[in-house]
């Protein structure tokens, strides 16, 4: 088996506060390789974002409260990027791995050019004169699908639309050639249109560069044809962790089903109404006994003993390569997952 690039393991992050430590994300683990794709799907709030920041050594650690390991296995040997010293990460952060966020405009300074900006990034850890960084902007503007690089490379970002502004962002990350790219949320505000072309821009560069990555979305619709597994949070737990195919035509989990079951589909047209999880997640403060799901799992009554409202579920393996975080077996699973979901693995 191919030894993951990035290992993370029984992450934990919390912020205290003055009504009690937010418990973002709790007891997280995965692995993704290189030249392969994880999406890290869940509504906001179900800490997708904060555990990844947390990879890329992005919280202030006074205020944060970070424990666990995540390993990238590089060349020269494994890091641990939570216990390693600030500056060790500060180094692996832009150049062995890197982070496309999801506002480019609030990531890009308005007061300086795009080629300055990816100028700096390239200088930071390559040796060469402004305009050498100006000439490999101008390159990465082109890889990225900018038309009229070398003459754009000069123009600021409100020059750009919101689209180019992520092809921008996506440069910028790439410029360095990391081996792990984490894209938070990078189709947000997109049209539908402009979210496929960045989605196939992402899965070009990756072959391009054989990078691991990491997708975070709220949208399982749009991971269909990018990744090659699915981790679904909720909560700040992972509740299900399956390859692409089992968690869309296996679901395993009722929070799974209730995505799903949100997304329009073509075949489904004409008077078809769309289903809804009710309720909202709860407070990360003080999270309740038991299951976090029960109060919006219209399945909890199934289940025998009040597990639900006593005993937290643990995540197990329900199938090969299937893990999902629910004290229903997995026949009643399949019984209950939506005839409209379910079909056949490819």
């Amino acid at each position: 088996m191919t030894t993951p690039f990035l290992e993370v393991k029984n992450l934990n992050v919390s912020f205290p506060t003055e009504d009690g430590e937010v418990m973002a994300s709790q007891d997280i683990s995965f692995n993704v390789a290189l030249g392969e794709t994880l999406a890290i799907v869940g509504e906001s709030g179900s800490g997708k974002s904060v555990s990844n920041l947390a990879v890329m050594g992005l919280h202030n650690r006074a205020r944060t409260n970070i424990s666990g390991e995540a390993w990238l296995n590089l060349a020269s040997g494994p890091v641990d990027v939570i216990s390693a010293p600030e500056e060790t990460v500060r180094r692996l952060r832009g150049k062995s791995m890197a982070m496309i966020f999801q506002d480019p405009m609030s990531a890009l300074h308005p007061y300086y050019s795009i080629g300055d900006q990816l100028s700096e990034a390239w200088r930071l850890y390559n040796e060469g004169s402004k305009s050498d960084g100006i000439k490999r902007a101008a390159q990465m503007l082109d890889l990225v699908g900018i038309p009229d690089a070398a003459r754009r490379v000069q123009e600021y970002p409100h020059q750009f639309s919101g689209g180019m502004r992520q092809r921008v962002m996506i440069a910028m990350a790439l410029i360095n050639n990391p081996s792990l790219l984490i894209a938070d949320e990078p189709t947000t505000a997109l049209d539908v249109t402009v979210q496929s072309q960045i989605l196939q821009l992402l899965r070009d560069m990756q072959k391009e560069f054989n990078m691991a990555v990491i997708l975070i979305t709220h949208d399982l619709g749009v991971v269909a044809e990018v990744a090659d597994r699915v981790n679904v949070m909720y909560a700040g737990k992972i509740v299900e962790k399956a390859g692409i195919d089992s968690i869309y035509y296996n679901s395993l989990h009722p929070y799974t089903m209730g995505l799903l079951s949100s997304i329009p589909r073509v075949d489904q047209l004409g008077g078809h109404r769309l289903k809804t999880i009710p309720g909202q997640p709860p407070s990360l403060i003080g999270l309740p006994a038991g299951c976090s799901f029960r109060s919006r799992c219209e399945f909890a009554s199934n289940v025998t003993g009040n597990l639900c409202a006593t005993s937290a579920p643990l995540l197990e393996i329900k199938a090969p390569e299937h893990a999902s975080r629910c004290h229903l077996s997995v026949e009643q699973l399949n019984e209950f997952n939506p005839s409209d979901v379910r079909g056949t693995h490819k």
